[in-house]
Formats: structure tokens, C-alpha cells, sequence
């Protein structure tokens, strides 16, 4: 309650269910999405407690978060990481974990072991809701996909 959650990639499907649940918890939620400027993204680093990484995870988005964003987050922050691991830099989450943050949770099991950092397995996806919806966005994007290139 009272603190800064910063959202990167705020207009995802989870991004949007974490904003809710911020909102509920008394967290002022902050979003960031590829159509805003830069300036917004540093504000966002700068004055979030938690910076939850929500982006896209394909391959353009490799390392797309770098030893740059690390440094401009706040002092003690916590970072979440329930996206892909390889959208983080390794050697910027090393950095952070070691002159920045106050912790970092990743939802995968990762080679890095650090005493800030907590990783869990990635069974979100597992139930038969989760499994129905992603079914069905997968179809829409197969089918927008065919609709757009035949």
C-alpha cells in the first residue's frame, strides 16, 4: 500500500490483470507501452517501487532490458520478471542485483543464482482456463495472420 508499480508493456492481457490487482492492494500503478516516449519510460523507472516486465517476448525484444534501465531505476526497488527471461539482460540483471535492487522475482528456473534473486517455475499457463485462452488467442492471431497475408 502506498507504493510506485511500474508496468512495462501496460496494455498486455497480464499487464492489465496486475494493474487491477495494484489498484485493489492500494499500489498507484504506472504503465509504459511501445507507443509512448522514452521520457515516459525513464519517469516510470525513476518513481516506481516495482517494475513488473510485461513486454512482448519475441525476438526484437532480446535484451530489451539493459544495464541502462537498471541504473535508472529507484534505489531498493524490486523488479518481476514473469515474461521471458531473455528480454532481461543478463549482465544488466547481474548489475542490479548487485549496486540497485532490493530483489528481483523471475517466474523461470534460471542458471543465475543470486540472494536477491527468486525464481519460480512458470506454471501459470498449466490450468484449463489459462490453457482454453491461450488456445483462443492463438487461433485469432493464426487467423488474422491468414487473413492478412493470402
Amino acid at each position: 500500500k502506498g507504493k510506485t508499480l511500474g508496468l512495462l508493456g501496460s496494455e498486455g492481457r497480464i499487464a492489465t490483470q496486475f494493474r487491477a490487482m495494484a489498484e485493489y492492494m492500494g499500489m498507484e500503478p504506472l504503465g509504459y507501452d511501445k507507443k509512448d516516449s522514452h521520457g515516459k519510460l525513464k519517469d516510470l523507472l525513476k518513481n516506481s517501487d516495482v517494475v513488473s516486465l510485461h513486454i512482448t517476448a519475441d525476438e526484437k525484444n532480446r535484451d530489451w532490458f539493459d544495464e541502462k534501465k537498471f541504473k535508472i531505476m529507484k534505489d531498493r526497488a524490486i523488479f518481476l520478471n514473469s515474461s521471458r527471461p531473455w528480454l532481461v539482460e543478463e549482465q544488466g540483471l547481474k548489475w542490479g542485483l548487485n549496486n540497485k535492487l532490493a530483489g528481483v522475482w523471475y517466474d523461470f528456473t534460471v542458471d543465475l543464482r543470486h540472494p536477491k534473486l527468486v525464481t519460480t517455475d512458470h506454471f501459470g499457463g498449466t490450468t484449463k482456463q489459462s490453457q482454453a485462452k491461450s488456445e483462443l488467442l492463438l487461433a485469432r492471431k493464426v487467423e488474422e495472420y491468414i487473413r492478412t497475408n493470402t
